[in-house]
């Protein structure tokens, strides 16, 4: 059970010193092709006919517990002042993609790859007598919630078809959409529900649990990333589904010639741009794993112990351990389970300011049910604001 969760903590260590690349530029007319992420409207009549992407990635990473401190992330992260801790990390590739524009009309193509990893409401208490054996007192445990670690990875193929709906001499509206076929490669979670009131004992270097009604849940399918010896897994097919991007984008048009026009694609450029896009609409389903895949009901009496810090290093030792245990009940699994994608609602704001400066405001909203967040990816709430300077060969900006 320690290397399990000191690999964890590893995962959720990565991210911190990552940034966002993305994140600002959304509204840049150098993006091109990239700008199809955030909104299938944007690449119509833009400043680029065409646009080739051979590599791209961008690392986020979020938490309610520590700021990004590398060196510091492990400690502040898990330490028992937090009671309970989320994050979410998630890494984007975007692979060899295209497009090609028009005054009218734009098409585009994107390969990608993506990979959500998600803490939800873990409890440092019961994450330390697992892991570390660090407590030193006796705890009760009060979070009600349910808590687990969940990880998703798939590949998508997606074509964007975006067209102006709208154009005079002031106004632009352009609408986009793009279908994404998908192909899960991993997908796992555990969860564990019903240990509020229970009791975390420590008898010498001994840790254990009492006074506890709980279910342990796990299904796994797709690549273990605990046990990779082939990285040609990650290409195979362990689960499909179909997504879809949706964009609306109007552009308020300048009133009078710019010296350098940098956004021009049609008319005189934009003085401001509304942007609003509903983004992974669909989900994968998978077969589960019958081997990394339980269901345990735990019911350990007031005056009982259940040890907790000798379950095991790897999933199958850990499920060893509890079949003989006199308090673990074996319950059934799903044969198979859908995962979602990480749904959410984003908004944009882009005001040209003149003398190719350009501030844009950003928002991304969470629409994943926090009540289906145990197997399902899903993105943290975020703002960004982000003044930017665009030339003809070079930009740069600082987002906020």
């Amino acid at each position: 059970m320690k290397k399990i969760f000191i690999a964890l903590i590893a995962l959720f260590s990565v991210g911190v010193s990552a940034q966002q690349p993305f994140s600002g530029i959304r509204s840049s007319s150098y993006l091109g092709v990239q700008s199809t992420l955030s909104n299938p409207a944007s690449i119509v009549a833009s400043s680029k006919k065409w646009d080739v992407n051979l590599l791209s990635f961008q690392v986020n990473f979020a938490n309610n517990a520590t700021d990004l401190k590398l060196s510091s992330v492990k400690d502040d992260l898990f330490k028992l002042e937090n009671d309970k801790i989320s994050g979410v990390i998630n890494a984007d590739v975007l692979g060899p993609s295209f497009m090609v524009g028009g005054s009218k009309f734009a098409f585009a193509l994107t390969s990608r790859a993506r990979v959500f990893a998600h803490l939800n409401n873990l409890n440092t208490h019961l994450f330390k007598a697992l892991s570390e054996n660090k407590l030193t007192e006796n705890y009760v445990l009060q979070s009600p919630e349910n808590q687990g670690v969940t990880a998703n990875g798939w590949s998508e193929i997606g074509g964007t078809f975006s067209m102006v709906l709208f154009q005079d001499l002031n106004h632009v509206i352009k609408a986009g959409v793009t279908a994404k076929l998908l192909q899960g490669f991993t997908s796992s979670y555990v969860q564990i529900n019903g240990l509020k009131d229970a009791k975390i004992e420590i008898d010498g270097n001994e840790v254990y649990l009492s006074n506890a009604n709980a279910g342990v849940v796990m299904l796994n399918s797709g690549v273990d990333f605990t046990n990779l010896k082939n990285v040609s897994d990650i290409t195979k097919s362990y689960g499909k589904g179909i997504g879809f991007d949706l964009g609306l984008v109007y552009e308020r048009q300048l009133e009078g010639a710019d010296d350098w026009c940098p956004n021009c694609g049609i008319g005189r450029g934009y003085r401001y741009k509304i942007g609003v896009s509903l983004l992974d609409i669909g989900g994968i389903k998978y077969s589960s794993n019958p081997q990394n895949s339980f269901q345990y009901l735990l019911n350990v009496p007031a005056g009982k112990r259940f040890r907790l810090d000798n379950l095991g290093d790897n999933l199958t030792q850990i499920q060893e351990n509890l079949k003989k245990s006199e308090y673990v009940k074996t319950g059934g699994i799903s044969d198979s389970y859908k995962a979602s994608l990480p749904t959410s609602l984003n908004l944009i704001f882009d005001y040209y300011a003149g003398s190719r400066f350009f501030v844009e405001f950003a928002s991304q909203f969470n629409l994943v049910s926090k009540e289906d967040s145990a197997k399902n990816a899903y993105y943290a709430n975020s703002y960004s604001l982000t003044p930017r300077f665009e030339g003809k060969y070079f930009g740069f900006y600082l987002p906020h």
